[in-house]
């Protein structure tokens, strides 16, 4: 099929150009060029224009637009629905301006097509963290053929699967039937709960043997470490278990793990985020995470409290033990240079 048939839309909402060329070469590299490339600069400082201009693609596979507004800044969904709106083929991969794509996913992805007759709304890649570098780190589990909606939230809730949109394709009517991306801070649990709501009809197939490749940098926002951050995180976190609850309640969960267990699962899940989070919980975080616990999983106010005081005494003592370790070493370095001085 040649380029000007392309049935897919490879959608790059960029803010970042410090590795926005490499993910251009891994683009360029695809052995199947049936696709197009839409670029959404987000008002970026970034010199994002130029890196387009040296993408090394063909000029009629490339599409840059630069808004005048900084959408992402306030909504990371409204600025990946724009950047999606760019585009008009009838498959879209929301990628990002900072990870890879293995040479043959672009191939691999039209012959899972025909393999399967379209039939499915959500098609997918197996996935590997990489470094700054672009050394593979780790290896996240991979994906079986296919499952259900809810297989991928029980897998999910035990910390088995990920569902980040880079790792998605999508059909774009599909996307426009369940309104694009649910609405959370920061787009944080957005991508998963798409997975969800468009799996719920068809399921999700996953395409093997190629690979996405995930960067992990400080560049992330899940590396940044910064208080407010870290609550808009968690407020994110607590709407996302609330609306999952609810998509439990409605929708059939198959005869294994079924409603009930989908839910104490998902309740259980939040519980261990919670606790394993690095920060510590306010009153008025408290009351915001209760109202919806509560509200979709009937959690008792004293359990809910109990557990709060405990995650919070773990978190003081995990930071006294930490200055602890620090002053023991510094302590330590300081007597073997002052040995070592004599």
């Amino acid at each position: 099929m040649a380029r000007d048939r392309a049935e897919l839309a490879i959608v790059i909402p960029a803010y970042k150009s410090k590795y926005l060329k490499e993910t251009f070469s891994s683009i360029a590299a695809q052995t199947d060029k049936r696709f197009r490339v839409y670029v959404g600069d987000d008002a970026s400082p970034d010199p994002i224009e130029d890196v387009v201009r040296e993408s090394g693609l063909y000029p009629n596979q490339l599409v840059y637009k630069r808004f005048q507004e900084n959408l992402g800044s306030k909504s990371l969904v409204a600025h990946w629905r724009r950047c999606i709106e760019l585009s008009t083929e009838p498959w879209v991969w929301l990628f990002s301006d900072d990870d890879l794509m293995s040479p043959g996913c672009i191939a691999s992805f039209y012959r899972a097509l025909e393999e399967t007759s379209s039939r499915y709304d959500l098609y997918r890649f197996n996935t590997a963290i990489i470094d700054e570098k672009g050394e593979i780190v780790d290896l996240n589990p991979p994906h079986p053929r296919w499952e259900p909606w809810y297989q991928f939230a029980y897998f999910l809730f035990k910390n088995y699967r990920l569902g980040n949109q880079q790792e998605l394709i999508f059909k774009r009517s599909a996307f426009d039937a369940v309104g694009g991306f649910q609405e959370f801070p920061l787009a944080w649990w957005s991508d998963i709960a798409f997975v969800i709501t468009c799996g719920t009809r068809h399921g999700i197939y996953t395409i093997e043997n190629e690979r996405i490749f995930m960067r992990k940098s400080e560049d992330n926002i899940s590396s940044i470490r910064d208080e407010t951050i870290y609550r808009l995180k968690l407020y994110a976190m607590a709407s996302f278990f609330e609306w999952v609850a609810g998509h439990i309640e409605g929708n059939d969960c198959g005869e294994f793990p079924g409603k009930k267990r989908l839910l104490r699962l998902a309740r259980d899940s939040f519980y261990w985020r919670l606790k394993t989070r690095n920060s510590w919980i306010t009153f008025q975080d408290f009351s915001f995470l209760y109202a919806r616990l509560n509200r979709c999983f009937g959690v008792p106010f004293l359990e809910f409290l109990f557990r709060v005081i405990y995650y919070n005494a773990a978190h003081v003592f995990e930071k006294v033990f930490k200055i602890r370790g620090s002053l023991i070493s510094f302590a330590t370095l300081s007597g073997k240079r002052r040995i070592h001085a004599k």
